[in-house]
């Protein structure tokens, strides 16, 4: 909960009129109606405006730096939870990397190996 002195604005007198009509925190000015404020301190409809303004765009940007971190903790987990099959590629991710070049020699070498075994086929014949 976020004091409200953190705001612009609001300076002590403001803070302790605020605070005697039990608005406490940032999240409480900002979930008080105009109407409420009107009554507390004198206020003009400008300064209200100014002050819900300041905890509305406040709140708004806690959120976004709360957002902000959790997303780079949930980032940073994932990096640190690898998959051992991702460190270690399998054969066949081996294989797809190779290119053509690679799939080429594998081609003459299944041909070679075909022609080995059909010459021992046709020894024992």
């Amino acid at each position: 909960m976020a004091k409200l002195t953190e705001l612009v604005g609001i300076g002590p007198a403001i803070s302790n009129a605020l605070f005697d009509n039990n608005i406490k925190t940032v999240e409480d000015l900002a979930a008080t109606d105009k109407s409420e404020l009107m009554k507390i301190h004198n206020f003009s409809e400008t300064r209200i405006n100014s002050l819900l303004n300041a905890a509305t765009t406040y709140l708004q940007n806690e959120t976004r730096l709360k957002l902000a971190h959790e997303t780079d903790e949930h980032s940073k987990d994932k990096k640190n939870t690898t998959n051992k099959t991702t460190d270690q590629p399998k054969e066949s991710n081996i294989k797809e990397k190779k290119g053509k070049k690679g799939k080429k020699k594998d081609k003459q070498k299944n041909k070679k190996n075909d022609k080995k075994k059909d010459k021992k086929k046709k020894g024992k014949k």
